[in-house]
């Protein structure tokens, strides 16, 4: 299990020292906001950047709790999952701060295709859940934990699978989608997709307990 810790501190540290090391490129005066069309709407100084490692290095923390938490409670599938996923959201937050920096040294760039970056790489970010997650033995931390798929071993591996299977499918239609539209239409189209993956994940781990017949009888609600 150490390796996937040094695996978090090797993530963070590479997030944190690249955002420090493009700061010293970035002039004294940056794009600090972008409206839902793209456009510049407030300017900032650089130094405002230092959100991004800040919010890494707050991340990395919590989800290391959240992990030796489940470890010291025998967790070990609930830890493992807990350190991969946030390893994945972190490279997500730092690629997205690469990107802003990248964005600011480019004089006079808009961000009319900002939104296309975050639906790409939170496509990606789905898939990589989705690969985690038909994997994950039952644990009380990580996976799709909902009173039906928690019912028994059965209900849960199956629910797990569907959700991931659902995460790779809606991901891979996030990052097509946002490779072919910009602002507002992209940001609607995150929503949709992951309140679709969210409430069919959910509505699936109820059917399956509904029709779980691993005891030898059918559930009723």
């Amino acid at each position: 299990m150490k390796k996937w810790y040094w695996i978090l501190y090797g993530t963070a540290a590479f997030c944190v020292f690249g955002t420090i090391f493009l700061l010293f490129l970035l002039p004294e005066t940056v794009p600090a906001h972008y409206n839902l069309a793209g456009e510049i709407d407030r300017y900032g100084s650089r130094w405002e950047y230092l959100l991004f490692p800040g919010f890494t290095l707050g991340m990395t923390v919590f989800f290391r709790i959240v992990a030796k938490a489940a470890g010291g409670h025998g967790d070990s599938s609930g830890e493992k999952g807990t350190l991969i996923t946030a390893s994945a959201v972190i490279l997500f937050t730092g690629f997205l701060g690469f990107y802003f920096m990248g964005k600011a040294m480019q004089s006079g760039s808009d961000g009319t295709d900002i939104a296309r970056c975050i639906g790409i790489l939170l496509g990606v970010l789905f898939i990589v859940i989705g690969l985690i997650l038909p994997k994950t033995e039952k644990n009380g931390t990580f996976g799709l934990r909902t009173v039906w798929s928690m019912r028994s071993e059965n209900t849960w591996k199956k629910s797990q699978r569907f959700c991931g299977i659902c995460a790779i499918v809606c991901g891979g239609c996030l990052a097509i989608g946002a490779f072919f539209l910009r602002g507002l239409p992209c940001f609607l189209l995150m929503l949709l997709i992951t309140a679709v993956w969210a409430n069919a994940s959910v509505a699936a781990s109820w059917y399956i307990a509904k029709n779980d017949r691993s005891d030898g009888t059918e559930r009723q609600e």
